[in-house]
């Protein structure tokens, strides 16, 4: 299934319970999860594995939740995924499983290609005829050339693009000078460059942290010393609250109740809180 199908499945209020997103673009993924939440009136929750959302998903206190499990599938799916899939599908529940790096020549989903939204790149074309209106729709110049290496920096990335663009425009508005505006290269990540994008509330840090290499507990230490620093220079509830969210992490981490491979994730979902 394409994009357009769910959008006209939205728009006529018929969305199927269970829809397992293949999400090579995160944020078409995002804002089309953040659609069917408001359609379908109910809270969402977020899980790191798909037998937690099961569990919860059974149980009856749950019934007013929407589920969002993300998944990595570059390892494929085994029997097990296959079974937690379709038992999160008969509960009959709003459930959302998002697969990143997916491999199809590992992943068998036949069982659910009803229910596969496929969530693909935009080409530079129309990523360049998008950014041209929004520069035109909020009185913003920015040359030509920098639309296009904003574009081939950001690796096609539509969310990306869209929010260095609200950032240049909100700057170009406030009379700030945006033509010396230098871009974040997504095509490779940088441990400081992540951590100062999650200081500074980037809502690009999501995008740009699955390219940074550096394992998460790393990542989380490093964090952890740079809001230490911003907080005895400022005394901000918001890098005090940073400090015990990257203790709480790291710990959960090496005790194993957070699991490395979404312990990122969590961490900047709710940094972002």
């Amino acid at each position: 299934m394409l994009p357009a199908e769910l959008k006209q499945m939205i728009y006529r209020k018929e969305v199927p319970n269970f829809l397992i997103f293949i999400d090579n673009d995160p944020y078409q993924a995002f804002v089309y999860k953040a659609q069917i939440a408001r359609l379908v009136g109910q809270p969402v929750n977020y899980y790191p594995t798909l037998e937690e959302a099961v569990y919860d998903a059974s149980m009856v206190l749950s019934d007013d939740c929407m589920y969002v499990v993300q998944m990595d599938g570059s390892k494929g799916l085994n029997e097990k995924h296959q079974a937690l899939l379709q038992a999160l599908k008969d509960t009959g529940k709003y459930s959302i499983v998002m697969l990143e790096n997916y491999n199809e020549k590992k992943n068998s989903l036949n069982a659910f290609k009803n229910n596969v939204v496929v969530f693909n790149k935009q080409d530079t074309k129309h990523l360049f005829e998008y950014a041209v209106k929004v520069c035109a729709s909020n009185n913003v110049v920015i040359p030509q050339e920098e639309l296009l290496a904003l574009i081939e920096k950001s690796n096609n990335d539509f969310g990306v693009v869209i929010n260095t663009l609200e950032q240049l425009c909100t700057l170009s508005k406030m009379g700030k000078d945006i033509s010396f505006y230098n871009f974040v290269d997504y095509r490779e990540g940088n441990l400081f460059e992540l951590i100062d994008m999650i200081i500074a509330r980037n809502e690009n840090a999501w995008q740009y942290s699955t390219l940074v290499k550096d394992s998460p507990s790393v990542i989380t230490f490093n964090l952890y010393r740079k809001a230490r620093e911003k907080t005895k220079a400022t005394n901000s509830a918001y890098y005090m609250k940073l400090m015990g969210l990257c203790e709480k992490v790291f710990n959960g981490i090496n005790d194993g109740s957070i699991k490395e491979s979404w312990a990122l994730k969590y961490l900047i979902y709710n940094a972002f809180l």
